[in-house]
Formats: structure tokens, C-alpha cells, sequence
């Protein structure tokens, strides 16, 4: 891909952002959100990630621009209405993360998740444990050990459904920069394939993923774990019917305002 000229950069910055919140906003309207709510989901996005990052309050108000009084009003509205079961998802995960390379007590795990504290891992481990996600080996020290992806469990609970939702949404985010600004020097590929298929065959979709795809994901995972240099990725799969979101926003009522 060819690296975009200075004079572009910014329209091709804004171009990129513009995709994903459309989106977004064809999300929203499909379920007749309003403007003001779409904007106040947006600033509490933006919020979250800055947050996220380690930004003080301060700092996230010039960032964006906002008030001292504004940011403390994010700030509250933030743990209120998100981060708790956020938090309660989204560590597990974080936690099969760290021992993706290699088993580790839960001290070392405490120093790879230095914002994290140790009942909370604790916490999270019984979890994976009682999921089947990772087993507890008992010896000098105590270590635990992830079993995935050799072993995947479908969680229907929603909360780990919008996790799930999350890291699709953000490892998209991650492919668009990769591809649009990063060049040649970050592994990046994206394909979409619009075509047909017959309602019957839907299920040989599945079947493709779990008797092909899957498995060869597996033996590509299970040769990197004695590489030194082996990347990090995450490999997104997916399908459904073309234009669904826009489907629902066509069906609107025009004369019916949003709730």
C-alpha cells in the first residue's frame, strides 16, 4: 500500500474515523437513537479510552477539550453505567493474554497487570478455572496455565457478548491503521467477499470455519509457542447478511421521532 503524501494525511485521518462512525451511527439509528444520544455515547468513548490509557483528569481535559467539571462528571458517569461489569469481562481475558508465552504464579501475573490487584486475579483465575480456560498447576510454586485456544468455550452471558463485541470492533480498528498508516512495517490483512448463498448452505459457513479454519488457527498457535519472535495477532472471521443495519434504518418511520 502507498504511503500517504503530508498534505493527505489529515483528510485520510479523518476519512478512516469517518468509516467506523458510520458505523456506528447506522447502529444507532437502527435502534432510533437520537443524535444527542449517539454524541454523548461518542464523548464517553473517547473518555474511556483516555482513561484507559492512564491520563489523569486534567490531562483528559485538554485532550479534549472539556472542563474540569466536565471530566468529573465523565468520570462518575463512567464507572457508574460501564466499567464495573466491564472490569468483571474484560480481566479474564487480559489475564489468558499474559499467559499466552508461558504458565505463571499469580505474583507474576500481578506484575504484568500492575493496575490489577491481587483478589481481583484471584477472583478471575476461579473463573477461568471453573470456565475451562485455564488449569491450576500445583508444585513449588503454584502456576496456571491457559488451555486455549486448544479448548474454546461460547460464553452466552451478554456482558461477555459485548466483550467479545469489543475486541472485534478494536482488532478492526487495529487492521484499518495498520493498513492505512503504518505501511509496510506492521503484518496487516483485510478481505470482505460480498456473494450469494442459498439458505440452506448458510450452515456450511460454520462448517467451514469449524472443520478448517479453526483447526489450522490451532497448529499455527500451538508451533509459535517456542518462538522467540513469534506476533502477537488477532484474526478476525465473520459473516452476515449484506446491509442488515441499513436494511433496519430504511424501515423507519419517518414520521416517528426517536425514543
Amino acid at each position: 500500500m502507498t504511503t500517504p503524501q503530508p498534505n493527505a494525511d489529515r483528510e485520510l485521518r479523518e476519512r478512516v474515523v469517518y468509516e467506523f462512525l458510520r458505523a456506528g451511527a447506522a447502529l444507532g439509528l437502527s435502534f432510533s437513537l437520537s443524535l444527542k444520544d449517539v454524541g454523548r455515547l461518542l464523548q464517553m468513548a473517547c473518555f474511556h479510552e483516555l482513561r484507559a490509557s492512564g491520563r489523569q483528569l486534567d490531562t483528559i481535559g485538554r485532550l479534549l477539550g472539556i472542563s474540569r467539571r466536565k471530566t468529573a462528571q465523565m468520570s462518575k458517569q463512567l464507572k457508574r453505567a460501564f466499567l464495573p461489569p466491564e472490569r468483571h469481562h474484560t480481566l479474564p481475558r487480559r489475564i489468558e493474554f499474559v499467559l499466552w508465552a508461558a504458565p505463571l504464579s499469580v505474583a507474576k501475573i500481578r506484575q504484568a497487570l500492575p493496575d490489577t490487584n491481587e483478589e481481583a486475579i484471584r477472583d478471575a483465575l476461579t473463573q477461568l478455572i471453573a470456565d475451562g480456560r485455564v488449569v491450576e498447576r500445583t508444585g513449588r510454586v503454584v502456576v496456571y496455565e491457559r488451555r486455549t485456544p486448544k479448548m474454546r468455550l461460547v460464553r452466552d452471558d451478554w456482558m461477555s457478548r459485548i466483550d467479545a463485541l469489543g475486541h472485534l470492533v478494536m482488532s478492526a480498528g487495529d487492521v484499518a491503521h495498520a493498513r492505512f498508516f503504518a505501511g509496510d512495517d506492521e503484518p496487516a490483512f483485510a478481505r470482505t467477499v460480498s456473494m450469494h448463498v442459498r439458505p440452506d448452505d448458510v450452515a456450511e459457513l460454520n462448517k467451514l470455519y469449524e472443520e478448517i479454519i479453526w483447526p489450522r488457527l490451532v497448529e499455527l498457535d500451538e508451533a509459535a509457542e517456542a518462538a522467540d519472535d513469534a506476533l502477537e495477532v488477532d484474526v478476525a472471521l465473520h459473516w452476515a447478511p449484506k446491509d442488515h443495519i441499513r436494511t433496519l434504518i430504511r424501515s423507519l418511520s419517518d414520521e416517528e421521532p426517536p425514543s
